[in-house]
């Protein structure tokens, strides 16, 4: 295995905890990449990798198609996502030395 992506954000730190017990360090043995950007993620070393997905909008959209009466048409509600790559994944920052733009 090559590449982690975790449901969460903490089950993706979870992830690198037990990957550098094993002796693989993110992200030379093992890439990893969480889904949430709790605040705490860009503090971690290495810093994790993130999906930025709004779980509000989320929410308030299915809110409103609930109320609505519709069930959808399985192709989702359009809710953006973002991307923020950190040191926890390789050819990202790590090697390039880029910077991203958090999710707002």
């Amino acid at each position: 295995m090559s590449a982690s992506a975790g449901t969460a954000d903490l089950l993706a730190i979870g992830a690198m905890v037990e990957a550098l017990g094993r002796g693989l360090a993110a992200p030379a043995g093992l890439s990893v990449a969480g889904i949430d950007n709790v605040e705490f993620a860009a503090d971690l070393a290495p810093s994790l990798t993130i999906i930025g997905i709004r779980a509000t909008a989320i929410g308030r959209e299915s809110a409103a198609q609930a109320v609505a009466g519709r069930s959808g048409d399985g192709r989702g509600a359009g809710v953006p996502i973002s991307l923020v790559a950190r040191y926890s994944t390789a050819g990202g920052h790590a090697r390039t030395g880029c910077r991203s733009r958090e999710p707002g």
